[in-house]
């Protein structure tokens, strides 16, 4: 996720809000603290819902994505 008030060159954060329905809304009340837009490998995970090997192959393609960038 990239800080609300900074834009990283060369990184497009995806646009969650337009994308779906949040279930997570993570936006707080001021625009230095709104983050629903500000991810660059977006995926809800609900507690309820969970599958242990969908979040380890999430976290595995985030980080394949962030050596990318580097």
């Amino acid at each position: 996720m990239q800080p609300s008030t900074v834009k990283v060159s060369g990184v497009q954060p995806v646009n969650r809000t337009t994308r779906n329905s949040l279930v997570i809304d993570v936006d707080g009340n001021n625009p230095s603290t709104k983050y629903n837009d500000r991810f660059i490998n977006p995926r809800e995970f609900l507690v309820s819902e969970i599958d242990g090997a969908d979040l380890l192959k999430h976290i595995s393609d985030s980080i394949v994505l962030l050596r990318s960038l580097s």
